[in-house]
């Protein structure tokens, strides 16, 4: 059975900070922006409950004359609340007119709500003006909204004294609505204070991603410099070493003027625009320039793909082939190019003397560098299969988007 190494390495990525649980950091709503969204919730799903329970349940001293328009009053007003609190955020102008609003309606308790509701003081007034209460603490400005709470609490029980509630009852809702303010400033501030660290510790994590990411690239390129290297002047000399006619010759010296030329754009490599080429026609001059040292069947019908996605087969390639002259002891070699699905696959295959791939040293820079590392930067797999007097084979492999 024959060894088999595949080597697979991450691609690389266009990394931001948004890839922790699969949760953005960068795109994470603000602790304040979050807390708007809820009370416009909180404040809606309360008139949305209490004004039809206070409608319906209507009853002396409370008046339909009364209570329909502060019902219609209410509900606009909430509608603007919630939708300026979810988009902008708890404004102080939008707690002001809240607080305003809700003063003046707790104050009417006499008209608005009727006796069974004044009997245990939490009638549909009472309700949404201890939720807004609430809602008011969330905005995180406990020097505004504490006292606003306590205006409202006030107001609320004065107008129940005013429609002749006891004043058990008065004290009770005064006490609790002052006490829900109070107690909703004190938890707001308490979440405020832990969003605050946790925004602290993502922006350190992103600072130390965004480092990692530089080092990433900056190892990347110096990969690209030493493949691009190792697959042009030092592939040149090895074929010059391994010719034996004078035959190739001159094909030596036209790729060693190539490769003089390529040296002094390899800092720039990186920068250059994106773009298409034919892969089979990048594979081909790999291929040419083994010639005719090795001689290679190739097999390459029309496959257009992006620049880096050509280098990194044409280098790959040139690695393999250059390996056949040095390794293989072989003079023959075959590459197809061949795609299927938006699979592009190129195969290397000899039938020389082959090797266990599970006795390759560690530091073999032309292997995993220049053929396995450069497929994976591009978002490739490169699969060596070989054995000891069988040959080898290289498969090559990139999927389109």
């Amino acid at each position: 059975m024959d060894a088999t190494v595949a080597e697979v390495l991450p691609g690389r990525q266009q990394t931001t900070t948004d890839e922790i649980g699969g949760i953005g950091l960068s795109a994470g709503r603000p602790v304040h922006a979050t807390m708007a969204r809820l009370a416009s919730v909180v404040r809606g799903t309360s008139v949305a409950v209490a004004v039809p329970s206070g409608l319906l349940a209507v009853a002396p001293p409370a008046s339909l004359r009364w209570l329909l328009p502060a019902a219609v009053l209410l509900t606009g007003w909430t509608a603007v609340y919630a939708w300026v609190s979810w988009t902008r955020g708890l404004r102080a102008w939008v707690i002001a007119v809240d607080v305003v609003l809700l003063c003046g309606l707790g104050l009417m308790s006499s008209r608005l709500v009727g006796e069974p509701a004044l009997a245990s003081g939490w009638g549909w007034v009472t309700q949404v003006a201890s939720m807004a209460v609430v809602c008011a603490q969330l905005a995180g400005r406990p020097v505004l909204s504490v006292p606003a709470g306590l205006v409202v609490a006030a107001s609320v029980a004065a107008g129940l004294h005013t429609a002749g509630a006891s004043i058990d009852v008065v004290a009770n809702i005064g006490v609790t609505v002052a006490t829900q303010a109070a107690v909703s400033a004190v938890v707001t501030g308490v979440v405020l204070h832990a969003g605050r660290a946790a925004s602290s510790t993502f922006a350190e994590l992103e600072r130390t991603q965004r480092q990692a990411q530089i080092e990433l690239a900056r190892r990347a390129d110096e990969l690209t410099q030493f493949r691009l290297l190792h697959n042009g002047p030092l592939t040149t000399l090895s074929m010059a070493l391994n010719a034996h006619n004078s035959s190739s010759s001159h094909l030596l010296r036209r790729r060693a003027a190539a490769d003089l030329d390529a040296l002094p754009q390899l800092a720039s490599a990186a920068d250059a625009p994106a773009g298409s080429q034919r892969l089979d026609e990048r594979v081909a001059q790999a291929v040419t320039w083994c010639q005719p040292t090795l001689t290679v069947s190739a097999t390459l019908p029309p496959c257009p793909v992006p620049d880096e996605v050509a280098d990194a087969f044409a280098h790959a390639v040139a690695e393999a082939l250059e390996n056949v002259v040095r390794h293989a002891q072989v003079r023959r070699a075959e590459v197809v190019l061949e795609e299927r699905d938006g699979l592009v696959r190129v195969t290397v295959a000899d039938r020389g003397r082959g090797f266990d791939p599970a006795d390759m040293p560690a530091q073999r820079f032309g292997l995993r560098t220049a053929v396995v590392a450069a497929m994976a930067l591009v978002g490739g797999t490169a699969t060596v299969r070989s054995t000891p007097g069988q040959g080898s084979t290289l498969v090559l492999e990139w999927r389109r988007e």
